[in-house]
């Protein structure tokens, strides 16, 4: 089985985003839905699996990128560090206590919201 990760990308606007995610080893990761659209007020779960076994720890940077729809000039972005380790966890992952959004209103600011739901293996 395969390491992966979900990304969930939310979109707290009351206007449609488009977003790419990259990758600096393209080769190394499979990205399901590495582009496309997320409504107003919506999210979308990005999977990210890493496609070959481990021999050692590997860490690599992806990075998602944020565009008014119809538009090719990069709103926002966000660079995840990723760290995949070779086995099967040896303890469960503790919880993460979830945390209020920023409001939507407040859009002199833009911002990009991730959330790492799952580490599974």
């Amino acid at each position: 089985s395969a390491h992966k990760q979900v990304v969930t990308i939310y979109n707290p606007y009351s206007y449609t985003l488009k977003y790419k995610v990259l990758c600096t080893a393209p080769r190394k990761y499979h990205v399901i839905e590495s582009e496309g659209l997320i409504k107003s007020h919506c999210r979308i779960d990005v999977v990210i699996r890493h496609k070959e076994p481990l021999e050692q720890s590997s860490i690599d940077k992806f990075q998602i990128q944020l565009f008014d729809h119809g538009s090719s000039a990069i709103r926002g972005h966000k660079q995840v560090i990723s760290q995949v380790l070779p086995g099967k966890p040896t303890a469960p992952l503790p919880e993460t206590p979830l945390q209020q959004l920023p409001s939507p209103e407040n859009r002199g600011n833009f911002h990009l919201l991730l959330f790492l739901l799952f580490l599974g293996y």
